[in-house]
């Protein structure tokens, strides 16, 4: 099966979908990424909100890890994503 096939194959909701293609073309060689929910919703022609549902659709099942960064000053920054690699 090739990897566009197993992509079309994920039982996830298609703004999952959209979101996991979006975090996956841009995450380096360790699978991982950093863009504000902000971003991604201008980027993808999507509202925050419906983001943050696509990333809880990908964590509950099992493709993408969210980690929250802190900046020096302890405030918040943009999330670290770590998205699973498709097997093919």
């Amino acid at each position: 099966m090739d990897y566009m096939q197993q992509f079309y194959d994920l039982k996830i909701p298609k703004r999952a979908k959209l979101l996991f293609m979006y975090l996956d073309k841009r995450a380096d060689k360790n699978r991982q990424c950093w863009f504000s929910q902000k971003r991604i919703a201008h980027d993808l022609s999507m509202s925050v909100k419906t983001v943050q549902r696509a990333q809880a659709d990908l964590i509950e099942a099992g493709y993408l890890k969210v980690e929250a960064r802190y900046r020096s000053n302890h405030s918040r920054t943009s999330n670290m994503f770590t998205v699973k690699k498709l097997k093919i």
